[in-house]
């Protein structure tokens, strides 16, 4: 499956998300490896914990530890 903007619209079965990764064009997420079964989340996100830029690249010091809001 070919990952970017063009990608979708999808139906999400009952019992499932659709999990999508910060970096759209440039994350293996729901697009790449399907659906995630609801009994697979066992906890909500609430920090960045690494951040990479991949146009420099570079890691992005100033993201992580940020609380996601």
């Amino acid at each position: 499956m070919e990952i970017g903007k063009d990608f979708g619209p999808v139906e999400v079965p009952e019992g499932y998300y659709f999990v999508m990764g910060d970096n759209r064009d440039n994350s293996r997420d729901s697009r790449f490896w399907g659906f995630v079964l609801d009994d697979y989340i066992i906890g909500q996100a609430f920090v960045i914990y690494f951040s990479v830029d991949t146009q420099s690249p570079g890691i992005r010091f100033n993201r992580i530890g940020k609380v996601i809001q």
